[in-house]
């Protein structure tokens, strides 16, 4: 009883409402009597907790819920009076061993490891990047001599700027905007970047003065796509939206590219491009106060915020010396915390699309500012250890913009770091029901069975399933949209409009409407 003393429970080193408990005699028999004995402390129903036991391959520690209002070392002492008890403890928190590199800007680089940092320091215990996959940096070119850059600089670049495939920088922003990404990391030198091993692929699209025209832009994400980038970083704007770089952009997402921008530095609520182009992931800045960087634009381009303030990184070399660092501030220094992010995802994540890399990469954030999404934080700032483990929820019926007359939600889930405990499913924001996994499990498929669609009035309305961890700390979803209409008729993929017009020859219009997320193809013959 002496080793349940309050002092060697300190608040945060066990978690709330649980024990932990190990048989003298391990046996589902004595599991039984167990819970018989003590069931009125107990939180749970005890045959569904020896149910749980009964799936488990070890039947070593035995983890109980208390009932509300007991306290862990009252239950550990009281169950610890029965003679088929060797132990009962509080259940204890493991946390994964923080990886510290030995780069010597370390301790200054906040924007990895400190309150508001992207916790990379966490996440490279369970994911360090994969040298199969590349990185382009569509930017002023890259500084191949420099020694944090070894080994990691890609042949396949391009200068469109000056015309030759030779990028070199002339200005020193590309070679920071990769070294935040990409930097050698444990190599007693300069400073960690966020992905160990990925390749960069530098593209010269801006020239010395950190200015660049459509055309070398445009053809840079077409080098990028068609050279095999698995991610592109586009830490430039420009206020005026293009029809030829929106193509681009469809084209390097329709190869399979996750695309991250700049939001902007203008501090405004001006859209920026091309971070406010569909498919591309915008970025904003905060400082290590979680604050909005005063220079961070605010709009609806803005998906994500990563740090963006004093951040340590590559710099162009001189004469002198190519070993160079130094800090950057702006929301071009945070698109590559979300671009190495995007790297890792993809190396945990094997063959994982666009769509879903974004899902893990949203679902992680860390929610700043209002509730859910605002203009000022988007979705919240980039947490890369949350979105290694968070779940991915893909919603199987009823399909996304359908007209259900009736039938269950069903979904699936999975994630490779955490155990998935429950499956929520929510209609128009309200839980309608929620499936108890036994054990919990990194894959989940399932058939809500109480609700049916049959029972949604005339109108949109929104799906939701969401899959929950144990905790209740990590979750992810996914949400689809469905319609009722019984009294309108419903949108077509083939129209047929009769037009004339008079002997004057006066032009006629015809306005299409597209309500989908998607771009369409319109075909008027």
């Amino acid at each position: 009883m002496e080793s349940l003393n309050p002092e060697r429970y300190p608040a945060g080193s066990y978690l709330p409402g649980e024990v932990v408990v190990e048989l003298a005699e391990p046996t589902l028999s004595n599991a039984s009597r167990l819970l018989a004995a003590f069931a009125a402390l107990l939180g749970e129903d005890p045959a569904e907790v020896l149910e749980r036991l009964a799936a488990q391959p070890v039947l070593r520690a035995l983890r109980l819920h208390l009932r509300p209002g007991l306290g862990e070392l009252e239950a550990c002492r009281r169950i610890l009076t029965s003679p088929l008890v060797r132990y009962a403890e509080p259940n204890l928190v493991f946390r994964a061993a923080v990886t510290v590199p030995d780069d010597p800007r370390y301790p200054q680089q906040w924007n990895l490891w400190d309150t508001y940092g992207i916790n990379a320091d966490v996440a490279w215990d369970l994911q360090r990047g994969s040298s199969s996959l590349t990185l382009a940096v569509i930017d002023t070119g890259i500084d191949f001599t420099h020694p944090d850059l070894a080994g990691r600089i890609l042949s396949n670049g391009y200068d469109f700027v000056n015309g030759d495939p030779n990028p070199a920088d002339d200005d020193g922003h590309g070679t920071m905007i990769a070294g935040i990404a990409c930097a050698n990391c444990d190599n007693l030198r300069g400073v960690a970047g966020i992905d160990w091993y990925a390749g960069i692929m530098p593209i010269k699209a801006l020239d010395s003065n950190g200015q660049g025209s459509l055309d070398a832009v445009v053809n840079s994400i077409y080098h990028a796509a068609n050279h095999g980038a698995a991610v592109i970083n586009m830490s430039f704007t420009s206020s005026t939206f293009s029809k030829m770089l929106q193509d681009a952009v469809e084209y390097a997402h329709s190869q399979g590219c996750v695309m991250v921008a700049a939001a902007g530095n203008e501090g405004t609520t001006l859209v920026d491009y091309p971070a406010g182009l569909t498919y591309v992931i915008g970025v904003g800045s905060i400082g290590a106060d979680g604050k909005r960087s005063y220079f961070s634009n605010h709009n609806s381009s803005v998906d994500l915020v990563a740090p963006g303030e004093n951040i340590w990184t590559t710099d162009l070399g001189d004469t002198y010396s190519r070993d160079t660092y130094s800090r950057g501030n702006g929301t071009s220094e945070a698109a590559p915390h979300v671009s190495a992010a995007a790297l890792l995802v993809r190396a945990e994540y094997p063959g994982s699309t666009p769509e879903e890399v974004w899902r893990r990469l949203r679902d992680g954030a860390r929610d700043l500012g209002s509730p859910g999404y605002d203009e000022e934080y988007g979705w919240g700032l980039l947490d890369l250890y949350a979105s290694l483990r968070v779940p991915l929820v893909s919603i199987t019926s009823p399909g996304d913009y359908s007209y259900p007359a009736s039938g269950k939600v069903s979904a699936t889930a999975s994630s490779a770091n955490i155990g998935i405990k429950y499956l929520e499913l929510w209609v128009d924001g309200e839980l309608e029901e929620t499936h108890t996994l036994a054990v919990p499990s990194s894959s989940v498929s399932h058939t809500f069975a109480s609700w049916d669609l049959s029972g949604l009035g005339e109108g949109t309305h929104q799906i939701a399933v969401k899959a929950v961890d144990g905790g209740g700390t990590v979750s992810g979803g996914q949400a689809v949209t469905v319609f009722r209409n019984t009294t309108q008729p419903r949108p077509s993929t083939d129209w047929y409009l009769a037009e004339g017009c008079t002997a004057f020859g006066f032009e006629e219009y015809v306005l299409v409407q597209n309500p989908n997320p998607s771009p369409v193809e319109v075909e008027i013959t």
